[in-house]
């Protein structure tokens, strides 16, 4: 399955799917990047070229800095990105291993 967008409080977040985004963070090829314009629609990239377990695990990691910019939580972005880089595996593998959990997050009442 290919997203082309998902919503958070019914505002639409763009996902973009590249082969590489060229960049490097912290000396490792970038798996994915959140942007938050001050004009449009916020961003979400995952790069493909990844093994799907590491794309699933970016997408969780850049809606996890979207949640911290919604939040308007004022943290550096060193701690930031230690933040989403511990959460990200961990609440992708809970999601994953726990289908009745995502069905109840997800119900609708």
């Amino acid at each position: 399955m290919t997203l082309d967008h998902i919503t958070v409080e019914g505002k639409r977040v763009d996902i973009r799917w590249k082969k590489w985004l060229g960049k490097l963070h912290e000396g490792y090829a970038k798996g994915g990047e959140y942007i938050a314009p001050t004009v449009g629609r916020p961003r979400i990239s995952i790069m493909t070229s990844q093994p799907l377990r590491a794309q699933r695990a970016t997408m969780v990691h850049e809606l996890l800095h979207h949640c911290v910019e919604l939040s308007g939580l004022k943290v550096p972005k060193k701690d930031e990105e230690a933040f989403c880089d511990a959460v990200d595996s961990w609440l992708t593998l809970i999601l994953r291993e726990n289908p009745k959990l995502v069905e109840f997050l997800t119900e609708v009442p």
